[in-house]
């Protein structure tokens, strides 16, 4: 691959940091300070369209809709570049990968029961240890490490489907199969896996952006055609939004890894892929410390309101989070990069 980094002793591919770090930055600040802009200066009657963007509908598919799923995607597109070093000569896993698995998992089941499931209440009947994106994640990461261990990849392709096909079927026959989790794990982050070692293997990185975004395109219209008899569902990861979700994720990393990867196309990216590369991080302080956060901001802001009026404090607050969080990143990585 032409423009893969060395980093650490393993091949980088620097499109996964920065679509994984478009991710993270939409949900950590793009979306909170559209919402800060609204409240600046929109109209609460009549609301724009784009802000329908950063919001769950019932029914349909927003930008919003694809954060998850790109998580997901993503997660298990991490799981071939981390695992691979830790298998042995005949590429069976050796101790070292288990306990990188069972350490990873835990990690983010700790973590997610902190930030979701209400750990620090210290009360087992207000603490809920099945909670949150990142146990969602964790388990993708376990499903997906198992996956790859089976030898046929014809086998690795078809499970995704089957699993897809069986779930599609139980929402029809039983109606109240709400096990989305077997969408995110079992077919989302598969995927990714399966897009990351396509983009891995040989070949002109042209044509691979190219297939993949075909196949992006085809999904998208699946699930677009399926909608009319099965309304599209982020809370159920209905049938025909996880093709829809998946074919979006293929089309996002086809032209980032075309813009970036193959083209070489990266300036004013760094605050992307800083993100990208701290996205565990980012996450969870914009689930738990987002507070303490905008307490950091005030003392910025204090005399904007008498250039600009209080109505702009709001925004200008959002701001000046978002500067905080972007530096606290920095230091984190910059931190983590000496301490190798």
């Amino acid at each position: 691959m032409s423009m893969d980094e060395k980093r650490d002793g393993r091949a980088r591919i620097f499109s996964l940091d920065l679509l994984r770090g478009l991710d993270i930055f939409l949900l950590t600040a793009i979306g909170p300070l559209v919402w800060a802009i609204h409240r600046t200066w929109g109209d609460y009657d009549n609301p724009a369209w784009w802000l329908d963007q950063v919001k769950h509908p019932m029914v349909g598919f927003s930008l919003w809709d694809i954060i998850m799923p790109l998580f997901l995607f993503m997660s298990g597109a991490a799981v071939p570049l981390g695992f691979s070093k830790r298998l042995d000569e005949n590429g069976r896993p050796t101790r070292e990968f288990w306990t990188h698995l069972v350490k990873r998992f835990l990690l983010l089941w700790v973590l997610s029961v902190f930030t979701h499931g209400n750990l620090c209440a210290f009360s087992p009947e207000k603490t809920h240890i099945f909670a949150g994106a990142l146990f969602v994640i964790a388990v993708a990461m376990v499903f997906v490490s198992i996956w790859m261990q089976i030898p046929s990849r014809r086998v690795q392709v078809v499970l995704p489907i089957v699993l897809y096909v069986a779930y599609a079927a139980a929402r029809q026959v039983w109606g109240d199969c709400k096990l989305p989790m077997l969408m995110y794990a079992g077919v989302i982050a598969p995927a990714g896996a399966l897009a990351v070692q396509y983009i891995r293997g040989e070949g002109p990185g042209g044509r691979k952006a190219l297939t993949l975004a075909g196949l992006g395109a085809a999904l998208l219209a699946f699930g677009w055609g399926l909608s009319p008899w099965v309304p599209m569902s982020k809370r159920l990861m209905s049938a025909s939004f996880t093709p829809a979700a998946l074919g979006w994720c293929l089309l996002a990393l086809a032209a980032c890894y075309y813009l970036a990867d193959v083209k070489g196309w990266r300036r004013g990216t760094w605050i992307f892929t800083l993100y990208g590369q701290c996205s565990l991080v980012a996450y969870v302080i914009d689930e738990q410390f987002r507070p303490t956060f905008r307490a950091a901001a005030q003392p910025f802001i204090v005399g904007f309101p008498q250039w600009f009026g209080p109505k702009y404090q709001e925004m200008f607050l959002w701001v000046f989070m978002i500067a905080i969080q972007t530096f606290v990143l920095y230091l984190w990585r910059e931190s983590r990069r000496k301490g190798k």
